[in-house]
């Protein structure tokens, strides 16, 4: 790919030659001709010196480098979408695997792909263009919106509402029981977990995370929030937007 498509791509300002071929992203210790790397602070401004192709940084580092630069006020944001421009994002072809069990009353929306041994309960909602991948279990009236992403062995119990552009991992548990017991007479009683868990728009899960149910109300987790791999949110937790 030329670097001037990249930039048009990206919406950047090219200083210097837009002719020349990218033909990967590369950290700065692995590149070479014909790779692009970005560069962010003073540190590794360097590497604006060496045979790199092109490089992503600001104006005011860019200033007399060796190589073409795409001019950016957030390098590192930049060239994570260079990432994923040369290296898109696994997604399966729309289509119900026959292996899938769904139940009849589940409503699907279109653009669909739901891999094999998926297991979809009575009453759940979903979204278009949702990939739910092998092993995964949504269980009963569970409602989620558009883009929905869910890895295999993720689970999301019952009742749980999922908002759009929501990204389950692997082995992540969505609406477990919270860890609630009383004691009387010696004896521990399970204090049943009556509440539910609604995640927002646009939230990322970790693989082999737990978010619990809520003993009564909701745990809630706000727009954009993005939680790492086996993290354990206790029930009846809220949190903020953007957090991570």
């Amino acid at each position: 790919m030329k670097l001037k498509e990249l930039a048009s791509k990206l919406g950047l300002e090219i200083r210097g030659d837009g002719g020349v071929e990218i033909f990967a992203p590369a950290p700065i210790e692995a590149a070479g001709p014909g790779t692009i790397v970005f560069v962010a602070s003073a540190k590794y401004a360097p590497a604006l010196q060496s045979n790199v192709s092109a490089a992503i940084t600001t104006a005011e580092l860019g200033a007399g480098a060796k190589c073409a630069t795409l001019v950016s006020a957030n390098p590192y944001a930049d060239f994570a979408r260079v990432l994923e421009i040369f290296f898109p994002p696994y997604r399966p072809a729309p289509g119900i695997d026959p292996r899938a069990s769904i139940a009849p009353d589940a409503t699907i929306g279109p653009k669909a792909s739901i891999g094999a041994s998926a297991v979809i309960g009575a009453g759940v909602t979903i979204g278009r263009d949702a990939v739910i991948h092998p092993n995964v279990t949504i269980y009963p009236n569970v409602r989620i919106g558009d883009r929905f992403t869910a890895h295999s062995q993720a689970s999301i119990r019952e009742g749980t509402v999922i908002g759009n552009r929501v990204t389950i991992l692997n082995g992540a548990v969505i609406g477990a029981d919270g860890f609630g017991f009383v004691e009387e007479k010696g004896d521990l009683i399970k204090i049943p977990q009556v509440g539910g868990v609604i995640i927002e728009d646009d939230v990322e899960i970790g693989a082999n995370s737990t978010v619990d149910r809520a003993m009564m109300g909701a745990t809630v987790l706000h727009r954009g929030v993005k939680l790492d791999d086996q993290v354990h949110i206790g029930h009846y937790c809220e949190i903020g937007e953007y957090s991570r």
